[in-house]
């Protein structure tokens, strides 16, 4: 049992046993319970007697659930932060181990609960237990308080320093302390956390190649099927969802491919060099005009490239091989029947399919969509994707570095890199090392995007938080561990469905996790197999001598140029391919794929390389 207590009101122990509430769930269900003692109370209370409805007592305890949160702010502030119940004892002094017993044993408290309770007096019943008391230095002076001190573990001395997230950090502390953890372990059965984790991560696949990985995943994944409709500008890039046909003919009028007359090749039947015949101008057309008579014997129109062509006109020369003079024009050639002439309909008839499902949206096809008046477009939903850094040593660009801290590259770099495949990526956010609140913001971001990344936190040290964060939020681990380097530190599971991928802190190993795994998928999910990286056969330009993890295959940056006069694509490798280095990644648009029977690569050897250019819509 946790007991808040202090010596003088609204010294903030509710923040406190909040605080604690959301760091106990991992161990198991988390009660809370607020005692009024009721001698104290009655002598105490500013309201009076029975006015305030916990002075009167027909017994000598009284246990009641608090059901409805609305009335009371504190039950609603102990059940938003995780607690399973909430319950109200007001007991005499001499009643309060019945009325604790009666607590323990109600059948709305789960079985092994871990009791956060607010309350001085509880701590002669409720031993044993941690006590936290919250000293008001307006109340230190009086007797009742100094007594309720001494009965403290720890004694916090102002309430007015202990708000907000120092309330979260110190208590952190104080659950990870000896005392707390101590009570922590004789709960008396296995810890709420690793049941679930155990859960998690029954059917993960661990170490696994590259190419069980994608088999695994992409077995797993399916196309999206939500479709939505989008201007057309926006649905630029995007998928389209069904066929599109035209509604009208495209033009939707004969016109004038060129500057030049209109007139009727009868009229012109007979006019050579020798003889031109003479057309008497009657009007001018522009584009986007009409000539509202009809072209008669003898006349002919003025017409501009795209112009209407005039009713009665059966042809068009252009402008360079007739000779006008004020309004005559003479003509020294027959011209046939709809020479120069775009007929209605001649690039697309009304009623015609001119984009498929499945289509990428480049520009032809935006224009394509506007040509036919149309200003939206049918398109499989775009791609949510949340992006979250793990880690307390993040700083952020362009404000001063504390002590220990690094400018968080990954967030900026991976953000990057998904806008260049043409998705929408959420601004990134950075959480700290800690699984409550890293699980909270994780599991709000499952429900409202497609994919969920994070970087950091996913190996094997004390503040890497991922796999409990995944338990605590009910994903399923599919994936741990990647056997090949960079990108070896990996996680990724499904919850409704849905992805999250969780890749590692070192900027090039999230980046390869990213290219050779999570890639393929996202294509899938967005049908865009065109993302989907090519591997192409390359020689190499640079020398590799190898190095310590000769035993594992390692995927090499590298800049593919080329081909040579062999026709081969070449690929030149920087110095520096350790997971941590960022600047010798400018340049990388390969990975050179190195087998672990391959230990070195020499100028001029032939390998396998991933190609990460992007071609959208090829």
């Amino acid at each position: 049992m946790i007991l808040v207590g202090s010596a003088g009101r609204n010294s903030g122990k509710t923040h406190f046993s909040c605080a604690f509430v959301a760091l106990l769930k991992e161990f198991g269900p988390v009660v809370g319970l607020k005692v009024t003692a009721a001698d104290a109370h009655e002598r105490g209370c500013r309201r009076g007697g029975a006015g305030c409805g916990a002075c009167v007592f027909s017994e000598d305890f009284v246990l009641q659930e608090e059901t409805d949160a609305r009335s009371n702010k504190d039950t609603s502030r102990l059940l938003a932060a995780g607690a399973e119940r909430v319950f109200w004892l007001r007991a005499t002094y001499d009643s309060l181990s019945d009325g604790l017993k009666a607590f323990l044993a109600h059948p709305a408290v789960p079985s092994g609960s871990i009791v956060v309770a607010e309350s001085n007096s509880l701590r002669r019943a409720a031993k044993p237990g941690f006590f936290l008391m919250l000293k008001n230095p307006q109340d230190a002076v009086k007797a009742s308080a100094a007594k309720v001190a001494a009965l403290a573990d720890l004694t916090l001395e102002s309430r007015k320093v202990w708000q907000g997230e120092r309330v979260r950090n110190r208590a952190e502390e104080i659950v990870k302390s000896s005392p707390v953890q101590a009570l922590l372990k004789g709960l008396g059965h296995a810890p709420a956390a690793k049941k679930e984790a155990d859960a998690a991560f029954r059917d993960v696949v661990r170490n696994a190649a590259l190419e069980e990985a994608l088999a695994l995943l992409l077995t797993e994944t399916e196309p999206t099927e939500a479709t939505t409709v989008l201007p057309i500008n926006d649905a630029h890039g995007e998928i389209c969802a069904g066929l599109v046909k035209t509604a009208m003919d495209i033009p939707p009028f004969d016109r004038s491919p060129l500057d030049g007359f209109a007139l009727r090749s009868a009229d012109v039947a007979a006019a050579g060099p020798e003889a031109p015949t003479r057309l008497t101008v009657v009007g001018v057309v522009y584009a986007g005009d009409v000539y509202s008579g009809e072209l008669g014997e003898g006349e002919a129109v003025r017409i501009m490239t795209g112009g209407a062509m005039p009713s009665g006109a059966d042809a068009m020369l252009p402008l360079e091989v007739v000779r006008a003079e004020g309004d005559a024009v003479f003509v020294s050639r027959s011209v046939k029947p709809r020479e120069n002439y775009v007929f209605r309909g001649e690039d697309v008839k009304a009623g015609t399919v001119f984009l498929e499902d499945g289509a990428y949206l480049d520009y032809a096809a935006v224009a394509m969509l506007a040509s036919a008046g149309l200003a939206v477009a049918p398109v499989y939903r775009p791609l949510s994707v949340g992006l979250f850094c793990v880690g307390d040593e993040f700083g952020l660009p362009g404000q001063p570095l504390p002590p220990g801290k690094i400018y968080n590259s990954n967030g900026f770099m991976l953000s990057a890199r998904l806008r260049e495949f043409g998705f929408k990526v959420d601004s990134h956010q950075v959480l700290r090392d800690d699984v409550m609140s890293s699980a909270m913001t994780l599991d709000a971001a499952l429900e409202r995007f497609d994919v969920v990344l994070t970087t950091g936190s996913v190996s094997v040290g004390d503040k890497d938080i991922m796999k409990p964060v995944y338990a605590q939020i009910g994903v399923q681990a599919r994936l741990a561990a990647l056997s090949f380097k960079p990108g070896h530190a990996f996680l990724c599971g499904r919850r409704r469905n849905k992805w999250i991928f969780s890749l590692s802190g070192n900027p090039f190993a999230s980046l390869a996790a990213l290219e050779l795994v999570v890639r393929p998928v996202l294509a899938r999910m967005s049908r865009k197999p065109f993302l989907v990286p090519k591997r192409v056969p390359v020689r190499l330009l640079s020398v590799f001598p190898g190095g310590k993890s000769a035993n594992m295959r390692r995927f090499l940056r590298g800049s593919l140029s080329g081909p040579d006069a062999d026709g081969v694509m070449t690929a030149s490798l920087p110095e520096g391919h350790s997971s941590g280095r960022v600047f010798s990644m400018a340049g990388c648009n390969c990975l050179v794929d190195l087998r672990p029977d391959v230990p070195s690569l020499s100028q001029g050897a032939e390998a396998e390389a991933v190609d990460l250019r992007v071609r959208l819509g090829f």
